[in-house]
């Protein structure tokens, strides 16, 4: 099973795959890049469900902005134009910043690790069977866990 998640507003994507013995996480965006293996005993089966807003919407606001005024003072530019700008650059990145958007977390036991799963388009019910997957094999290492003891 695999999933692929975009961020858009890091310009990032993040790869899920799920398989019988492990779960692998490769994420990229232009700040960094990392792959992450979990064996399912290293997740926690408790899962935290929930719905929030994208803050990095904010950061997308503030540098449009503070670029926009960086011009006004560079260029001779008419200020209706770039007052229309700034104005543009801070609606609608603030109106986006209202939409939430439902995750699924994994807590894991590897350096304070979480896994998020962003449920928000046509792909979520391909997620929630990934979901379900995962906590199955969660389930089953930890009968093999307990049954070892």
């Amino acid at each position: 099973m695999e999933i692929t998640q975009s961020f858009p507003t890091r310009l990032g994507k993040q790869r899920i795959q799920a398989n019988n013995q492990a779960l692998k996480v490769d994420y990229k965006d232009l700040f960094r890049e990392y792959h992450v293996e979990f064996e399912y005993s290293e997740i926690h089966s408790n899962i935290v469900r929930g719905r929030v807003a994208n803050s990095d919407w904010f950061s997308l606001t503030f540098f449009l902005a503070v670029f926009s005024l960086i011009l006004l003072f560079l260029i001779d530019t008419p200020h209706w134009l770039l007052t229309t700008v700034v104005v543009v650059s801070i609606t609608i990145p603030t109106i986006l910043g209202f939409v939430k958007h439902n995750y699924v977390v994994f807590e894991t036991n590897k350096h304070g690790y979480h896994l998020v799963f962003w449920l928000q388009g046509r792909d979520d019910q391909e997620k929630e069977d990934m979901i379900k997957f995962i906590l199955e094999k969660i389930k089953d290492s930890e009968l093999k866990q307990q049954a070892s003891l």
